[in-house]
C-alpha cells in the first residue's frame, strides 16, 4: 500500500511517496460489529461457537476489548488453548486473541 502527499503545486502524476499512513479505528464499531462477525465466520460450528474468544489489550493497564462469552476469560490467564498477538508489532505483547474450547 502506498500513500502519496499531494499539494496544490503538484499534480497527481508528480505526487511524492511517503513512508507513513494514519488510520483511525472506531473501537465501538470493532467491538460491536467486526469482532462478532469474524468470530461467527471463523469459529462457528454446527452447535454454535466451537471456541470462546477474547481480545485483550495487555498493555500497562490490561483491558478486555471483546469476548464471545460473558464468563470468558476467567481469572486464570494462563489456561488458554491458544494465544495470538494480533494488534502489535512482532515481539510486543499487546492485543492477544485468546481462545479456549
Amino acid at each position: 500500500m502506498a500513500a502519496f502527499r499531494c499539494s496544490s503545486t503538484h499534480n497527481r502524476q508528480q505526487a511524492e511517496p511517503v513512508n507513513w499512513i494514519v488510520v483511525v479505528l472506531n473501537l465501538d464499531y470493532i467491538q460491536r460489529k467486526i469482532l462478532p462477525d469474524l468470530t461467527k465466520r471463523y469459529f462457528n460450528g454446527p452447535e454454535g461457537l466451537e471456541y470462546k474468544l477474547a481480545v485483550i489489550d495487555s498493555g500497562r493497564t490490561p483491558r478486555l476489548i471483546y469476548s464471545s462469552d460473558l464468563a470468558f476469560p476467567s481469572g486464570n490467564q494462563g489456561a488458554f488453548d491458544s494465544r495470538m498477538n494480533i494488534l502489535a508489532p512482532a515481539g510486543e505483547r499487546r492485543g492477544p486473541l485468546l481462545a479456549d474450547n
